[in-house]
C-alpha cells in the first residue's frame, strides 16, 4: 500500500495591500478612503488623539470611561434613541480607548454608510455624557476590575507592569485605570478630558468598503463641517523602567493548584527601526506552537498548556513578556526554564531553521489579517497612529525576507535582557515562595491582595 506524502508548505505568495488616498480637510481632519469593489459591508473609523497616555496620573481610566459613555446619550437624543437609530441602519458602533488613541468605529452596509457615520459624528461632536450614564459605566468598570483581580491570568497582567515601570509612568497601571483612580471619576472630569483632547486637527477618518457613488471626502466635509476646537499640548509621557536586576513578586493565591507566571522587562516603541527583526525574535521564542518556550515547557516538560512571548508595541516602550500557567508544584522549574530560554536566545541567537520558520509564518499569515473592510480600516489606523509609511504592509514581507541571521541575532542580544527581568507569579505563596528564594532569581516579594479581590 502506498502512503501519500504529507504536503509541504509552499513559498509565501506575493501580496499587495489595497490602495488608499489621503485628503486633509479645512478643519484639519485627515480623511483616508480605501475603495474595495465588491465589498458591500463597509467600515469607518474615526481616530482621535485622546488615548490614555494623555491622562493625568490621578485620572487613570478617564479615557476609557469617555469611550464607554460616548454613545450613551448625545445633545440630540438619549441613549435608547441613539441605539434605536443605529439598529434601524443595521450599524454596529463601537468606541474604545487604548494607550495611543481613542477610536469610534462603525460597520454597516455601504448603502447606509453616510447616515451611520452621521450618528458617529453626532456622538463625537456633541456627546452629552449624562451623569447617570457616566456613573453607571464607572460602576461597571469598578466591577470589571474586581473580576480581573479574581482571575489569575488577568491578575498577573495587572501586577506585571506595576513592577516593571516607575509608579509615575502611565504604563505602570491598567489602561482603563485602577480602583483608586476610577472611583472618583465623575461626569465633569470625563467631559473635561474628552473636550480637551478630542479635536478635529488631530483626527483621522478612515472609510473602507465599496464606494460606488460614495465620496468619503464630501461625506466627511458635510458631517464634520463647523467642528472646531483648539489643539492642546500633548507632551510625551515619561516612561521609566525600574528593573535594575532580576527580582520576583508573588501575588498570593492560597490553595491555588496552578500558577500564572509573567516574566520580562520594558520593550521598545512601535517605531523602533528593528521592528521586523523583533517580530522574528518574539515568534521564535514564544509565538509558534513549535517555538522554544512551547517546545520546552509544554512538549518536553509537560509543565503547562501554553507558553508564549510577545512585545507590546506602543508609542512608548511597552512591555516584553513571556507567559505560562504551570502546575504549582513545577512553578519554579517553569520560571527557571523560561529565563534559561531567554538567556540562551540572547547569548547564542537563533538557528537558520528557526529564522526561516518564523519568517515564513509571519509573512504567510500577514495577508490573512486583512480579509475584511474592518480589518483593513484597522490596519490603516495603525499607519496613522504610529506614523508608519503608506507602503508598510506591502514592504512587510520583503523586509522580513531581507533579514539575515546575523542581524536578527544582533537584535536579540540588544533587546533581550536576561539579567534584568521581572518575575511575577500569581499562585500559592506557601508553596512557591521558599523555592523561588532558593533558586536565586533575586529578592522575592509577596503581595497579599485585599479581601474580596
Amino acid at each position: 500500500m502506498t502512503t501519500a506524502l504529507r504536503p509541504l508548505p509552499g513559498p509565501p505568495r506575493p501580496y499587495s495591500f489595497p490602495g488608499f488616498r489621503r485628503t486633509r480637510l479645512g478643519s484639519g481632519m485627515t480623511v483616508i478612503g480605501c475603495d474595495l469593489p465588491g465589498r458591500p459591508l463597509g467600515c469607518a473609523t474615526l481616530i482621535l488623539e485622546a488615548g490614555a497616555e494623555n491622562e493625568p496620573a490621578s485620572e487613570g481610566g478617564v479615557a476609557g470611561l469617555a469611550a464607554r459613555a460616548l454613545t450613551e446619550g448625545t445633545q440630540v437624543r438619549d441613549a435608547a434613541a441613539f441605539a434605536e437609530a443605529a439598529e434601524r441602519l443595521g450599524a454596529e458602533i463601537q468606541v474604545r480607548a487604548d494607550w495611543d488613541s481613542f477610536r469610534a468605529a462603525v460597520e454597516v452596509p455601504m448603502a447606509r454608510m453616510e447616515p451611520a457615520l452621521e450618528l458617529v459624528a453626532e456622538a463625537v461632536r456633541s456627546p452629552a455624557f449624562p451623569a447617570s450614564e457616566v456613573d453607571r459605566v464607572r460602576r461597571e468598570r469598578l466591577d470589571a476590575i474586581r473580576q480581573e483581580m479574581a482571575n489569575p491570568m488577568q491578575r498577573a497582567a495587572l501586577a506585571f507592569p506595576k513592577v516593571v515601570y516607575a509608579p509615575a509612568s502611565p504604563y505602570a497601571r491598567a489602561v482603563e485605570g485602577t480602583p483608586e483612580t476610577v472611583e472618583p471619576l465623575d461626569r465633569e472630569t470625563v467631559e473635561r478630558y474628552y473636550r480637551r483632547f478630542a479635536t478635529p486637527g488631530s483626527a483621522t477618518l478612515i472609510v473602507a468598503g465599496d464606494f460606488g457613488r460614495l465620496d468619503p471626502e464630501r461625506m466627511a466635509e458635510r458631517l464634520f463641517a463647523g467642528w472646531e476646537a483648539p489643539e492642546p499640548e500633548r507632551p510625551a509621557p515619561a516612561i521609566e523602567e525600574t528593573i535594575a536586576a532580576t527580582a520576583a513578586w508573588v501575588v498570593n493565591r492560597p490553595g491555588a493548584v496552578q500558577s500564572q507566571i509573567v516574566i520580562g522587562h520594558a520593550g521598545v516603541q512601535r517605531s523602533a527601526p528593528d521592528y521586523h527583526a523583533l517580530r522574528i525574535v518574539e515568534t521564535a521564542l514564544g509565538g509558534l506552537f513549535n517555538s522554544r518556550l512551547m517546545t520546552k515547557l509544554r512538549e518536553e516538560k509537560g509543565y503547562t498548556y501554553f507558553a508564549v512571548s510577545s512585545f507590546s508595541y506602543r508609542r512608548g516602550p511597552g512591555p516584553f513578556a513571556c507567559r505560562a500557567a504551570p502546575r504549582t508544584a513545577v512553578t519554579v522549574d517553569a520560571v527557571a526554564d523560561t529565563i534559561e530560554e531567554i538567556r540562551r536566545l540572547h547569548a547564542d541567537g537563533l538557528a537558520q531553521a528557526e529564522l526561516d520558520a518564523a519568517r515564513d509564518f509571519q509573512a504567510g499569515v500577514a495577508p490573512l489579517r486583512f480579509e475584511t473592510p474592518g480589518r483593513i480600516a484597522e490596519a490603516i489606523a495603525q499607519l496613522a497612529i504610529y506614523g508608519l509609511p503608506d507602503d508598510h504592509y506591502d514592504a512587510f514581507g520583503p523586509a522580513l525576507r531581507a533579514l539575515t541571521l546575523d542581524e536578527v541575532n544582533r537584535v536579540a542580544r540588544e533587546r533581550l535582557r536576561p539579567d534584568r527581568l521581572a518575575v511575577v507569579v500569581v499562585g500559592d505563596a506557601g508553596e512557591v515562595e521558599a523555592p523561588l528564594r532558593a533558586a536565586g532569581f533575586g529578592p522575592v516579594t509577596v503581595v497579599e491582595d485585599p479581601p474580596g479581590a
